[in-house]
């Protein structure tokens, strides 16, 4: 097993831009990817478009035709110093010179033994709604007649979206596709379904599993062309939610997909609003076995309970990250696979996000896809949600959990516990000040917990309740995934927070 890494479209430029970087040299490009050598990064994901190719077209519009355009009619006045005009100046200015940031990038992956793919979104709408926005496309801008909601003003950002309906739209995904398999040799190509996952209009994604499986048929037989050119495997992935049902509800029939041997990769994962803790590998391992199909884990690097109103953004810690890789190894994935992982060089940034510092960073490359690491280091399995939901299919948010008398249960999956580690049960408490925590009687795997008493607020975690521990009984068989129970015996208390820590 290993690390997928994902490198979004924009990252580079845009944290450079911003850092002041006016030139790019290749000797820039080389060290970038040469970071990443020596690590468990196995398949190294470079995304080349998000409503624009950001690489240059022959056919279609890219970042740099628009922002050329843009500067002759003078709708750059004024916005110089806009992060995403700095960051598109530098991705131009680099290209026009002749220096290829993305086939660079492939020949020096291959050089230090890392697989590269390209990754291709397949829905982008960063700012779909803003008409005076520089990211949007200008077929997607031109067209609001082929969102989901044409029909209607859009009432929410997913209603921005292009709908796979229209032949138009599949046509220009088609082309995105088929120009970025002739700019760049790689190893592989993922398609990127989960920016954004709503590819049909409200209504339309019965009749859109059909639609959709020709559409991927019709890439697929874009890559199998462009595999007898190049002479060599170019191997397909495919970025889907959570759940198989939940997919088909959104017009996708991933389970008709991997019986025709459509791709050799499927990635597991939740949109962007938090990693998720309990997503079903187990049952997509099932789907997959004997299909010689690898199968990923998705991570995200921001982390929530739930989606709490004027939330503030948390960032995953090593060890929570570690906790869910290690929990989906043993449910059976292949690979651990990182998005928005991307490396930071903002000093002031690196303050909340200490995961990201220089010798961090590149110990949790070294250590996240390595099954041994995993289940010995020090980790946290903190219960979180899923962030997408489809019409009939609720998506699942066990907590905030009201808890009094009777009891109230939630899955925490941890992968295989060694019989040394301290197991402890930490959870988050909206509660009164008289509220001691021993009176709140909790149950893991049906073994009662030993209250330990009130403790400090965990890293990036809710810092506006109260934070109680209680001892897991550790005989070295506690399952891979654990069901707890609760009971208050005295006032009613609402649930916030749960994680499990092993140490």
């Amino acid at each position: 097993m290993g690390v997928i890494f994902n490198e979004d479209p924009n990252h580079f430029v845009y944290t450079r831009a911003q850092a002041g970087v006016t030139e790019l040299s290749e000797k820039d490009l080389t060290d970038f990817i040469d970071g990443y050598s020596k690590t468990n990064i196995m398949d190294f994901l470079i995304c080349v478009n998000a409503s624009l190719p950001h690489f240059r077209t022959k056919k279609i519009e890219s970042v740099c035709d628009k922002y050329r355009a843009w500067e002759k009619s003078g709708k750059l006045c004024g916005r110089e110093n806009d992060p995403i005009i700095k960051s598109s100046r530098l991705l131009c200015e680099t290209l026009e010179k002749g220096i290829d940031i993305h086939n660079i990038w492939i020949e020096r992956l291959r050089k230090n033994g890392i697989k590269a793919w390209i990754s291709i979104r397949m829905n982008d709408i960063h700012n779909a709604g803003d008409a005076d926005a520089f990211l949007p496309s200008g077929f997607s801008a031109s067209h609001p007649e082929y969102r989901r909601a044409g029909y209607r003003t859009p009432s929410g950002y997913y209603e921005y979206a292009l709908d796979y309906t229209f032949p138009q739209v599949r046509e220009y995904y088609l082309a995105v596709i088929s120009e970025a398999l002739d700019a760049f040799d790689a190893d592989g190509i993922e398609l990127d379904f989960m920016r954004e996952i709503y590819c049909f209009g409200a209504g339309r994604e019965y009749a859109g599993v059909a639609i959709m499986t020709e559409f991927i048929e019709s890439a697929v037989r874009l890559v199998r062309e462009k595999e007898k050119e190049r002479g060599h495997k170019i191997n397909i992935g495919v970025r889907l939610p959570d759940s198989p049902e939940k997919a088909l509800r959104l017009g996708f029939d991933v389970v008709g997909w991997i019986d025709r041997g459509y791709f050799d990769l499927i990635t597991v994962s939740p949109r962007w609003s938090s990693s998720d803790s309990d997503m079903p590998i187990d049952f997509w391992k099932r789907l997959v076995l004997g299909k010689n199909i690898r199968l990923a884990a998705g991570l995200e690097v921001l982390l929530d309970a739930y989606n709490r109103r004027g939330r503030k953004y948390l960032f995953c810690t090593a060890e929570v990250t570690l906790g869910m890789a290690c929990a989906y190894t043993s449910l059976g994935a292949d690979d651990i696979y990182l998005f928005n992982y991307m490396d930071n060089i903002d000093p002031d940034d690196l303050m909340t996000k200490p995961l990201f510092s220089k010798e961090n960073y590149r110990n949790f490359l070294c250590t996240v896809g390595d099954e041994e690491k995993q289940i010995s280091s020090s980790r946290r399995h903190v219960l979180t949600y899923n962030d997408v939901s489809a019409i009939g299919f609720a998506a699942r948010r066990p907590l905030p959990m009201s808890v009094s008398g009777g009891f109230s249960a939630v899955r925490i999956p941890t992968g295989k516990i060694p019989k040394e580690k301290n197991v402890t049960l930490v959870i988050g408490a909206e509660c009164g000040d008289d509220f001691s925590g021993d009176s709140l009687t909790v149950y893991a795997n049906a073994r009662k917990c030993e209250f330990v008493g009130k403790v400090g607020t965990p890293e990036c975690a809710y810092d506006d309740m109260r934070y109680f521990a209680y001892s897991m009984e550790n005989d070295g068989n506690i399952p891979f995934v654990t069901v707890a129970e609760f009971s208050s015996a005295g006032e009613s208390i609402r649930l916030h927070w749960a994680e499990i820590d092993i140490k």
